[in-house]
């Protein structure tokens, strides 16, 4: 075997710590749908995957003796606290932490600050304090970083649960604008949706009740709005996106009333009363694909976005949300379990009654396994969304960062202090290896050059990705 490349197919045992987010318990019979389907059970996989991890321990002597991997030059380091918030944007990576620059005695600031970092080589591009918004007497808590164009979108919320919106310019730093709202999406022309809560003070109790939400949409290089719309108290808003891009702003109304928007123009080309035979709550609908699926305690419709004529109505428990999926929607359970539907009729094509969708990943999507699978809640699964099949055999590799047609995994070693890294294809035969560091934690995210992880000295580590 080549020294530089090894496999670990069937390699060592982990201990994933703080990857991934814990699965949801199996939902009862009772709580399952009352739909046909071809049931895709994770129990002959899971005896597969429990077969292959009886067998690690043999295979890691094998592992041992296949070789060292050549010297690596020591990483990049970056000192940074342990809940510093990390955007990594092809050469540049975006950190966010409460103890980087600043003045912790300046209320302004509070010590916070953002900074772009040069990756591989880890040289500070800028760093710059958290910039303020409106009167700047309480302190902002920054809850997402997002790349847009040649900005850096930052949302924070202040104690008042104010969300505001900062976009950065990332060639220097320097605010190019600031807004209210939290980020929806950015439009095909690279404008951006902002999205607001709105409300009041009750007389009687003293206490913020809500006044409706409003949804703005903002041109990236001015900051000037070009169009906005609020709702009523009892009103919401739905996004449909194409691909990463929102397309189309859908407000909900009571009493079923619904107008259908452009995302780049806020112009309304649909707009009406929805017919159903009892009301449907605003929050118990969403918009994928082409449709409007709304909920009742016992059924799923959906809607033509088109004239808001009922496509199709099936039996169904009330879904915790819907997500397209390539070309079927994803409906998931609040208990737990995930169900593959046709937009075009809602026919079933597949169900895991023990997986919680975890999120989209390039062409594929990731999946929590439930507790039935006989797998540790903290892995994730690599999923075709099209027939609801792992696309892979062995789920101890953490996928984390999509590569052309595959993806990089992510393993611990359960005996050395040593983070493994490979390339993984799907219908390769075994993971291929291209890093063990010897260094690094978890938290791994990559570029198409770099790879950025948790240190064990608790700062960043910045390393060379190899081909």
């Amino acid at each position: 075997m080549d020294k530089g490349e090894n496999n670990l197919g069937d390699g060592p045992l982990i201990d994933l710590g703080e990857v991934g987010r814990a699965g949801r318990s199996q939902p009862s019979t009772a709580d399952r749908w009352a739909v046909g389907a071809t049931t895709v059970t994770g129990a002959p996989a899971a005896r597969r995957w429990r077969s292959a991890a009886i067998l690690t321990i043999a295979v890691l002597a094998t592992v041992a003796g296949a070789g060292p991997f050549p010297a690596l030059p020591d990483p990049a380091y970056l000192e940074v606290g342990f809940e510093a918030q990390l955007v990594l944007d092809g050469d540049l990576l975006f950190v966010f932490d409460g103890a980087l620059g600043g003045d912790p005695a300046d209320s302004s600031t509070g010590g916070q600050s953002i900074a772009a970092y040069e990756v591989p080589g880890g040289d500070l591009r800028w760093q710059v304090p958290v910039p303020e918004h409106g009167d700047g007497l309480l302190r902002r808590e920054v809850i997402g970083m997002q790349p847009v164009g040649d900005l850096l979108l930052v949302g924070s919320v202040d104690l008042a649960g104010v969300l505001r919106t900062v976009a950065v310019d990332t060639a220097d730093g320097s605010v190019r604008w600031l807004a209210d709202g939290q980020l929806v999406g950015a439009t095909s022309d690279g404008s951006v949706a902002l999205w607001s809560l709105l409300s009041v003070v009750d007389p009687e109790s003293q206490e913020a009740v809500r006044a409706g939400v409003t949804v703005q949409v903002v041109e990236t290089g001015s900051g000037r709005t070009r169009w906005a719309a609020t709702t009523s108290a009892q009103g919401e808003f739905v996004y449909r996106f194409d691909g990463d891009r929102l397309a189309e702003v859908i407000e909900l109304e009571s009493g079923d009333r619904v107008r259908v928007r452009d995302a780049r123009t806020g112009q309304v080309h649909t707009a009406g009363r929805i017919e159903t035979e009892q009301p449907v709550e605003p929050w118990r609908s969403w918009a994928v694909a082409d449709v409007l699926v709304r909920a009742t305690d016992d059924t799923l419709s959906a809607f033509d976005l088109d004239g808001l004529t009922l496509r199709w109505s099936v039996p169904a428990a009330p879904p915790n949300g819907i997500t397209s999926c390539a070309s079927l929607l994803c409906v998931t359970h609040p208990g737990g379990g995930v169900r593959g539907l046709e937009p075009t009729d809602g026919v079933t094509r597949w169900v895991n009654d023990d997986w919680d969708l975890d999120s989209a990943f390039g062409r594929y999507l990731l999946i929590a396994p439930g507790r039935q699978a006989g797998l540790p809640s903290t892995l994730r699964l690599v999923v075709d969304p099209a027939t609801g099949e792992p696309v892979t055999s062995d789920p101890y590799w953490v996928p984390f960062a999509v590569t052309g047609d595959g993806w990089l995994g992510l393993r611990h070693d359960r005996f050395q202090p040593a983070v493994w890294v490979a390339r993984i294809t799907p219908g390769a035969p075994r993971p291929r290896v291209v890093l063990r560091l010897a260094d690094a934690r978890d938290s791994c995210q990559a570029s198409a050059e770099a790879l950025v992880c948790r240190h064990v000295s608790g700062g960043l580590g910045i390393w060379r990705l190899p081909d």
